[in-house]
Parts: C-alpha cells; sequence; structure tokens
C-alpha cells in the first residue's frame, strides 16, 4: 500500500470511528478497499485507489474504518494459544503476581490485549490470562457480565472462563489454557477434509447454540478466534469480548473486516444472525481454502467447490440478516449432513468396535485350541515330548496381548491422540509379553518345536493353511541334540 493512500486514510481518520457511510454508485466499493487494506490488491489496483481517494472524501473515511478493524485484527502472537488481543496495559515481568496468579511468560499480542501464561497458586494448574485495554467504566462492567454468562456454560467447545479481575486498573480474564494450533494455522495447508470440516462445524454451531441460547454474542468469530487443542476439541474464544472492549452502542462493535456481516458495516445493532454470517465465511473457508467472493453487486458468491449438501446452507448463513437460520437449526442441518454426504457415516462407537474385535478374538481362541490340541495329538503319535502341547496353550497366551494390541492400532484409527497413545503402549506390551513367555518356556521345557496355535487358528481361518497342519514359529532344538527328532 503506497504511502500516499495511508497518509489519505490518516487524514481521514481524525481520531474517531466514522460510520461507515453509503458509498456512491461510481465509488470503488467496499471489497476493492478491503483487499487493498489486507494486501491482496495489486499495482494497478493500488494506483486506482490512490487516484481515487484524491477525489471522493467518502472513501477516504471508509478506508480509515478498515485501517482500524484491520489493525484491531492484526497479531503477532508466537504461541498454540489465540492471542488476538493487545494492550496497552503496563508488561509484566515473569515471577509478577495478580492476585493469586504468578506470570510465567508472555505468550503475546493482538488487537485489544495482552495474553500471559501463568499459575494458578490456589489449584497448582497454568491458565492463560488475557489483559484488556479496557478503561471506560462502562465497558469493564459489560465485560464483567459477559464473562460470568460465559463462565456458567461448561461446554467443551467454549473456552473456560475460571476467573474474572483487575489488576493496577485493567481489567483481565483467566482462562483454560490451551494447547493446540488455530484454525487459522490450519487453514494455511488448504482446505480441511470434508468429515473433518464437517465436524469442525458442528462443534462451532453447537457452542453458537449455547452462547445465544444464553443471550451471548460472540462478534467476532473468525478462524484465529479457534483453538484446535491438542486432545482434539474444537474450542472457541473470546464470545463477547469484541463487544465488551467496543466504543460507543454495545450493540454495535464491529469484528474482523473480512468475517463482518452488513449490519456491522452498517454500524446496525448486532443479532444471533451477525454471528451466523462470520460463520458462514468460516464454514465456506473450511471446505474450500477459499472465503467466499463478492460480485460487482456486491452480493455473496458462493465457491463451485462447495459440496452440493452445504451450498444452501451457506448461501443462507449469508443472505439478509432476516433470512439467516438459527444457531440450531444449522446445528441440526449440519448433524443430517454430516450423516450422508458423499457417502460419509458418523464414525462406528467405541463399544461397538471393542465387541467386534471380542468377537473376533474369541473366534482366534475357539481355533487355536482345536489347533493346539491337534498339535499335541500329532507329536505324541510321532514320539514327541507331549509338552507341545503346553508349550502351545503358554504361546498362545504370549501371543494374545500382542495380537490385542495390533487390533487397538487399527482401531485407534477410529480414536483420537488418546487412543492412539493407548495402542502403542498395548503393542509394547504384547511384544514383550510374547518373548518373555516363548523364552521361558523354551528354557523349562526343553522342547523340540514351539507351535504357536494362535498362528495356526489365523491361518485356518484364512483358508491358507489345511487344518492339522503346524506353522512352526521358532526351533528351539533338544538341549544337547544336533538335530531334532
Amino acid at each position: 500500500m503506497s504511502q500516499h493512500f495511508l497518509a489519505k486514510a490518516a487524514a481521514a481518520d481524525g481520531g474517531q470511528r466514522p460510520a461507515i457511510p453509503s458509498l456512491p454508485a461510481g465509488c470503488l466499493g467496499e471489497l476493492t478497499l478491503l483487499r487493498l487494506v489486507e494486501g491482496e490488491a495489486d499495482a494497478a489496483e493500488r494506483a486506482e485507489v490512490d487516484a481515487h481517494v484524491d477525489a471522493c472524501p467518502q472513501c477516504r473515511s471508509v478506508v480509515a474504518e478498515l485501517l482500524r478493524s484491520h489493525s484491531r485484527g492484526r497479531t503477532t502472537a508466537r504461541s498454540d494459544v489465540d492471542t488476538s488481543l493487545t494492550a496497552e496495559a503496563p508488561p509484566l515481568a515473569p515471577g509478577s503476581r495478580v492476585d493469586f496468579f504468578v506470570i510465567v511468560s508472555e505468550i503475546g499480542r493482538g488487537g485489544m490485549g495482552t495474553v500471559y501464561l501463568a499459575r494458578d497458586t490456589r489449584l497448582e494448574r497454568l491458565v492463560a490470562l488475557k489483559f484488556l485495554a479496557v478503561t471506560d467504566h462502562d465497558a469493564v462492567a459489560r465485560l464483567v457480565r459477559e464473562a460470568q454468562l460465559t463462565a456458567r456454560f461448561n461446554h467443551p467447545h467454549i473456552v473456560t472462563i475460571h476467573y474474572v479481575g483487575t489488576h493496577q486498573g485493567w481489567p483481565y480474564l483467566a482462562l483454560e489454557h490451551l494447547r493446540g494450533p488455530t484454525l487459522r494455522d490450519r487453514l494455511r495447508h488448504g482446505a480441511l477434509p470434508l468429515p473433518e470440516a464437517l465436524d469442525l462445524a458442528l462443534a462451532l454451531a453447537d457452542a453458537l447454540r449455547t452462547a445465544h441460547a444464553a443471550g451471548v454474542l460472540h462478534r467476532d468469530l473468525k478462524p484465529e478466534n479457534v483453538v484446535l487443542d491438542e486432545g482434539g476439541r474444537v474450542v472457541v474464544l473470546d464470545f463477547g469480548l469484541s463487544q465488551a472492549a467496543g466504543e460507543g452502542d454495545a450493540q454495535t462493535h464491529g469484528g474482523t473486516p473480512a468475517y463482518m456481516a452488513p449490519e456491522q458495516w452498517a454500524r446496525e445493532a448486532c443479532t444471533p444472525a451477525t454471528d451466523l454470517w462470520a460463520f458462514g465465511v468460516v464454514l465456506h473457508e473450511v471446505v474450500t481454502g477459499t472465503r467466499p467472493g463478492r460480485g460487482v453487486d456486491a452480493a455473496v458468491v458462493v465457491s463451485p467447490a462447495v459440496p452440493p449438501d452445504l451450498r444452501g446452507l451457506i448461501e443462507r448463513c449469508l443472505g439478509p440478516a432476516a433470512s439467516r437460520p438459527s444457531s440450531a437449526a444449522v446445528l441440526a442441518e449440519l448433524s443430517e449432513v454430516r450423516g450422508g454426504v458423499g457417502g460419509l457415516a458418523a464414525p462406528p462407537s467405541f463399544g461397538r468396535s471393542v465387541l467386534a474385535w471380542g468377537v473376533l478374538i474369541l473366534a482366534l481362541v475357539i481355533l487355536s485350541i482345536g489347533e493346539i490340541l491337534g498339535a499335541g495329538m500329532i507329536a505324541g503319535l510321532a514320539g514327541r515330548t507331549p509338552s507341545a502341547v503346553l508349550v502351545g496353550v503358554a504361546i498362545f497366551i504370549a501371543v494374545t496381548p500382542l495380537v490385542a494390541g495390533v487390533g487397538a492400532v487399527l482401531l485407534a484409527r477410529r480414536l483420537r491422540s488418546f487412543g492412539r497413545s493407548l495402542s502403542r503402549i498395548g503393542v509394547a506390551f504384547g511384544v514383550v509379553n510374547t518373548i518373555l513367555v516363548l523364552a521361558f518356556v523354551g528354557h523349562i521345557l526343553h522342547a523340540d518345536h514351539v507351535t504357536s496355535g494362535l498362528a495356526r487358528g489365523l491361518s485356518s481361518l484364512l483358508g491358507l493353511i489345511p487344518l492339522g497342519l503346524g506353522v512352526w514359529l521358532f526351533e528351539l532344538g533338544r538341549r544337547g541334540s544336533t538335530e531334532p527328532g
């Protein structure tokens, strides 16, 4: 953006927050100005805007407002926790005390405050302290009211507020400390796979439904305010904070330009429909990797890449405020889409998966016992030591945990990271258990051969080897013999 353009915008600012006027028919339009502010305009567009701004005070006012909103939404965060707030509050050094919290480090700064990692000395846990650049008494009161309402939610997809306080005149929130990237970080790699995108949209819609039912609006829903934590949770941050830190009418504070509804641009009252507009933009972005475009008449253009079953929902979310669906209706429609789009079905429950594996292992047990007894009879007829039967039973006991662990690996494809960790532990235990038992059996019983009843049963189950033929896994040899009997 040229210095000439910035100078014009700064002159239009005048330190005030002008309402965005209706632009004359010959103006460039808010979309072009927004592209310039966000750095998406090319050199030709910048030159065109420079020339137009020289002669159009109305566009200068719009540009000034866009620059302020863009500055509020910019973040310099360096952490895995969303930090869309920056502050004028004095910095806090590590070890500083804030009520019963001890500062550990600064996490990051953004448009409305500073975020610190802190230790809660009462419960010995880490929290995120978010200091807001709010000194107006009315704004502080609004912040406290909305934080108190949000703290009551106890919702898995809304960040938990542990405490609301003030320190040296600056209000702050003590939030749960989330570890994980923001949705914006994830979208830098492109659109989400459709199942993941739908699951994320369901989580956002559920969070909005809960907040709206309690009378709390977000007003600034965007990928930067959504965290994908290490446990697989989708968590929405900053409910009500943009309004609490706003100026003027408590119901008309704007959000981030690319996600603002038309009523926010017009400085009209925000309603739950305002959040649904931002939700529609985010949903479009997660399924296509891009935000919806604008036509020459400023109408929203939904990308052809949007799946047909989602197109209608997104178009309604991005329509006139009166025709936008409620968050509850969006949640219901998404649930239906998630169950059937593209042949997708909800993953099987943990209980059904465990039952299926249990039936398989039981079948292997039955077949393996038959194989073990058959191996024992053959060994007896051949004059071998009858300990072969005991060896087979022992090996079955040894190998079963290994098979269960491998099964857990396959099952973990349906589970979150916790399940994957358990499956790795199960496999490791199975391997160690198998080696120890096999070594013990071979040493104590002095067996000629060690047969795996489990392997024999599995091979027979698959029809690869006829029943009664052994699968010889280990040849330990009789102690002192050069050739097994």
